[in-house]
């Protein structure tokens, strides 16, 4: 490792996990610099680093998958916490640990005696992150589970796939990657909250929160607040139009405009026709969306066809309209802002000379920029294990009771400047964990959220409330705990007390276009004039600089030119994408919050400030890897593959009893197979011999599938569902978000809260992605009314009610 300490240098963590989701957790700490020290069963070692074939030449495995990209800077240590000595090794690395990342499922982690409360009587500074599918409580916490039917629950299968077709589980484990994420910045927000009470506690992690939570905010608004019954989108989305996918003459364009201005100018400015232009009723984008899309397809699509991706966003670019290519991987590999921002590193493999190129970190940070390094050899550093078990806990702390009540980030200000949906889920998390969030609104530039569809108003409500900003779910659940101020940005004077409120801030949040700040004078090298140690998280669509840094871009854009798109749809058909969800705005929700924690933390201990440029594109190309690192090695383009799981069959989703209803089933073994025909021992194709090997099923998979499903079709999901848990097999129904709301396991988990709001009653928004002990984290309070503590804020800050009357009668706090 080289370069200035990380931002986490003086954090120890032990990994003992054998799983995508906790080597990806320890892989983001390792890469912000902490010493991550990896537990490995002696002989055989992390199942990762035999996931590719050998080199040739070579007598064991090159870990050229993901390995290397998985585990970079790490150290290696082989031991067997289970057996009597490798125990008493494993508890000495504790007794000098920050944090322990475990995986596995809740009953197999006590067994092994390795879960929190396994071990808080020895080890109190310990922060115990466990990493399981559903979470340690619930009635889901000890199911069987796989990617496919985590997804099935989170209701993210139910959005993806066309209708009248089989749901499709987004493919490349994103449930594992997301988890890893929410891993870490549960872990810090505990390690902060240990600063005040000298006590670790549990990190309870599950990919199913994660989807419920983060990715789950305007779904939840729709479908529970309006009755809105979320379809699988297939290539077009029915909002108002255009929101899709369209054929341009080699291959797909993603067409959203969120503002009927980018529309306007792309039909009179792009393609300049005149029947688009001057037809009123291609005008009217909500009637074009739902009701007569295919008729203004028509008359696009003879100009798409006679133009390239490239010379169709190019064209965009100029004229400020957000449509972008659907990248296939190898475009993503060659892509020019990528390179320009120098994101993919090299990653050599452990006992070899090869280096595959892989995705580095998604933020840029000003002090302590990211390092990436060679992942080790199995046990390479089992030599000095005497050392590394010597260092000692640096926590001195005794705390209290009362301190454990105490919020993470309590007394912690952030300036909450952006909006829409992954800034202001940024600064949501920060509230929950107890930071007081301002968040900067002006009536005269509202957030898109507030102009989403409201609740209609209640009888003898609250005058504050008859203006519908105040009753939108979306915002509410996004903006939950926050404070308002109304501050125009447009003005000088604004701009003059925006400033001031900076000076009282530790952390401030923007997500507006490149270059607007610095247009307003107040981009962080301002800032950090008037506040030096002043942490400014920037999150953009491809990032700050390079040559794309201009790029109009929303969630399903970034996700086009990410490459995801490209791998989402059935197999031997076109590209689907993921219209249905926002999973760029969600990402980028999970990693700035982990940037902000990780600076806040070196702010902490070293008393500096910094700046993160975050891009969306990167941070969704951070969880695919494994086609990036396969088109390194192969050449190959990874290319749409259903929900297909690599030498899995029967894997994927079937059709139940009743309308659209589905169940997702994943075997992934013989001894799977064998279990689950033993459920259904009356159907012929379950005694069939040619289906009790793998490659027996996988060459009759199409055969497999329908007789599988004519049998699914006549049976209830919660009967198949139950039998097959009860088998020990990974199966799920696949749920909308209406549904999860009927599900005990999603309020045990705290998926779903409820905040009392006045004029609304109790108004249902979605909780908090990782589960922490001490205490709970939960939605502090209601969302602000626009502007609603304007004076109250100014006055904390020394301005008095006569400057405040002034301001506003000068329009500075509109």
């Amino acid at each position: 490792m080289t370069g200035p300490p990380g931002a986490l240098s003086d954090v120890r963590v032990v990994e003992y996990a054998d799983d995508l989701a906790g080597a990806f957790a320890g892989k983001l700490l390792a890469d912000l610099g902490a010493e991550v020290i990896k537990v490995e069963m002696p002989g055989s070692g992390d199942p990762l680093r035999r996931s590719a074939p050998t080199a040739p030449g070579l007598a064991e495995p090159t870990g050229r998958g993901l390995f290397p990209y998985l585990n970079g800077n790490k150290l290696s240590l082989t031991l067997d916490p289970v057996q009597p000595d490798g125990r008493a090794r494993f508890e000495e690395l504790l007794s000098g640990a920050d944090v322990l990342i475990v995986s596995g499922v809740p009953r197999d982690i006590s067994a092994r005696r390795v879960g929190y409360h396994d071990l808080e009587g020895d080890f109190p500074q310990l922060v115990v992150a466990t990493l399981t599918s559903f979470g340690w409580i619930g009635p889901w916490a000890d199911a069987a589970a796989d990617d496919l039917t985590i997804c099935s629950l989170g209701a993210i299968a139910n959005a993806v796939g066309e209708a009248g077709r089989p749901p499709l589980s987004p493919p490349l484990s994103l449930s594992s990657y997301q988890a890893g994420v929410a891993a870490v910045s549960g872990s810090l927000l505990a390690l902060l909250a240990r600063e005040r009470t000298g006590r670790g506690q549990h990190v309870d992690i599950s990919p199913l929160d994660v989807w419920g939570t983060v990715h789950q905010g305007s779904i939840l608004a729709n479908q529970v607040n309006f009755g809105h019954a979320t379809t699988r989108a297939g290539r077009r989305r029915r909002e108002a139009y255009p929101f899709q996918l369209m054929a341009a003459a080699d291959g797909l364009m993603c067409m959203i405009a969120r503002d009927g201005k980018q529309w306007g100018r792309f039909v009179s400015e792009v393609v300049c026709d005149p029947r688009l232009v001057g037809d009123e009723r291609y005008r009217d984008r909500v009637a074009m969306g739902l009701r007569y899309p295919d008729e203004v397809d028509a008359l696009l699509e003879p100009w798409f066809s006679k133009h390239s991706r490239q010379e169709i966003f190019e064209l965009c670019r100029e004229h400020r309209v957000p449509f972008a290519p659907v990248r296939r991987i190898d475009e993503v590999a060659a892509c020019e802002q990528l390179a320009s921002r120098r994101f993919f590193v090299e990653a050599p493999a452990p006992s070899s000379e090869v280096v595959t190129t892989v995705p580095g970190s998604p933020y840029l940070m000003s002090a302590t920029p990211p390092v990436h390094g060679r992942a080790p050899a199995l046990g390479e550093h089992d030599a000095i294990f005497a050392d590394l078990a010597s260092r000692k806990s640096r926590v001195t702390t005794q705390g209290s009771s009362t301190a454990e009540s105490v919020l993470p980030l309590a007394g912690v200000r952030v300036l909450d400047l952006s909006w829409v949906l992954a800034g202001p889920a940024v600064g949501r998390m920060l509230a929950d964990a107890g930071a007081d969030v301002i968040k900067v609104e002006s009536s005269g530039h509202l957030d898109n959220t507030r102009r989403a569809r409201a609740l209609p108003p209640v009888d003898g409500q609250d005058s504050a409330l008859a203006d519908a900003v105040n009753r939108v779910p979306m915002f509410h659940s996004l903006n939950a705990g926050k404070r308002s101020v109304a501050i125009n940005l447009r003005s000088e004077e604004g701009v003059a007390v925006l400033k001031e409120l900076v000076a009282t801030c530790d952390v401030v949040i923007e997500n507006y276009a490149p270059g607007v700040l610095r247009r307003l004078g107040l981009d962080y090298a301002v800032l950090r004039e008037v506040r030096p140690d002043v942490v400014m998280l920037s999150m953009s669509g491809t990032g700050q600089e390079g040559p794309l840094s201009d790029v109009a871009a929303y969630a399903p854009t970034v996700t086009a030119l990410a490459g995801l798109d490209s791998v989402v749809g059935y197999p031997g058909e076109d590209p689907l994408g993921v219209l249905g969800l926002n999973f760029a705005d969600s990402v980028g929700a999970l990693y700035g919050t982990y940037a902000v924690l990780a600076a806040l933390w070196l702010r902490r201990q070293r008393g500096i400030g910094q700046h993160i440029d975050y891009s969306e594109m990167e941070g969704v190309i951070t969880m695919m890897a494994q086609p990036l690192v396969e088109f390194a090695r192969s050449g190959e383009v990874m290319a749409p593959t259903g929900s297909a799981a690599p030498g899995a069959a029967p894997y994927g989703v079937f059709p139940v009893a009743g309308a659209d209803d589905w169940i997702s089933l994943a075997i992934r073994s013989d001894e799977e197979w064998r279990q689950f025909s033993a459920t259904t021992a009356d159907q012929p194709w379950a005694s069939d011999p040619a289906y009790d090997s793998a490659s027996g099923r996988l060459d009759a998979q199409e055969k497999l599938y329908e007789a599988i499903a004519a049998y699914t079709r006549e049976h209830d999901a919660a009967e198949l569902v139950a039998r097959w848990r009860a088998a020990g097999l990974a199966v799920a129904p696949v749920y909308s978000v209406a549904d999860q709301v009927d599900d005990e396991h999603f309020w045990e988990r705290g998926i779903f809260s409820r905040v009392a709001v006045d004029g609304l009653g109790d108004l249902l928004v979605t909780g908090s992605p990782y589960r922490l002990t001490q205490p709970i984290l939960v939605p502090r309070g209601e969302a602000p009314r626009l502007g609603e503590h304007t004076d109250a804020v100014l006055h904390e800050i020394g301005l008095t009610s006569e400057r405040i009357g002034e301001l506003r009668a000068a329009g500075a706090l509109t």
